[in-house]
């Protein structure tokens, strides 16, 4: 697994309720490589696999992709927001956290995101 050395990765590795799971058909991900980049071509074919409820993606054209093959999708911006909803975060302090760490968002997004709340 490529992410065991970053941060949380061993604590997430520990969950119960997080599974691996290996992508059967790697024909259909190698179809989706000529545009996404390998992780996002197998999430969006494990979705579809797994007729998961939810797919999270945060890459643009991975979203698009997803969203052509009728996959429900929310990104990370997503994710908060709806942990903001049920009071469990400070929305705006979890977006600023991000932003520091580089996550990109355009001030203009940034404030659209606080009005929703």
């Amino acid at each position: 697994m490529q992410g065991g050395k970053l941060y949380g990765a061993e604590e997430v590795n520990n969950l119960d309720y997080i599974k691996v799971k290996e992508v059967k058909n790697r024909l259909a991900v190698k179809s989706l490589m000529t545009s996404l980049d390998e992780g996002e071509a197998e999430a969006i074919i494990l979705a579809a696999e797994s007729k998961t409820n939810l797919l999270l993606i945060d890459d643009a054209d991975g979203r698009k992709v997803a969203q052509s093959m009728d996959l429900k999708i929310t990104g990370t911006v997503g994710i908060l927001l709806m942990a903001a909803q049920d009071k469990k975060l400070d929305l705006k302090k979890s977006l600023d956290h991000l932003l520091a760490e580089g996550f990109r968002l355009s001030e203009k997004e940034y404030q659209r995101i606080l009005k929703l709340l």
